[in-house]
């Protein structure tokens, strides 16, 4: 053999090797994708049923749900201090009333007063 026909497959294998380095680092690639598809495809199938679960055969966890967010909405409202805080104490006669009470009694107090 000649060394242009030596140097030629030389030059032809390294080049082949490399080419299935390349193909390999492309099917290693494949490979985590179809992973992470199918990993995907588990996330969202979980995800929908339990949204089925919650909202549609479950009324007692929305009542929960609902009672939950609305303890929370009234705990943010008063300075994340808990609902008691809209809860006002009269000396007077010793009855807990909440802020809106109060306020319908001192719009009634008024109105008797002033007719």
């Amino acid at each position: 053999m000649s060394t242009d026909t030596e140097s030629d497959i030389s030059h032809m294998t390294k080049d082949s090797k490399a080419n299935v380095n390349q193909i390999s680092k492309v099917d290693e690639q494949v490979n985590i994708f179809k992973d992470l598809v199918k990993r995907i495809d588990r996330l969202e199938k979980d995800i929908s049923g339990r949204r089925y679960h919650y909202r549609e055969s479950s009324k007692s966890y929305d009542e929960r749900t609902h009672r939950s967010d609305k303890w929370r909405g009234q705990w943010r409202r008063s300075g994340n201090q808990g609902h008691d805080n809209n809860c006002g104490y009269q000396e007077d006669n010793g009855i807990e009333t909440s802020e809106e009470t109060k306020a319908i009694g001192i719009t009634t107090q008024t109105m008797v007063t002033e007719a």
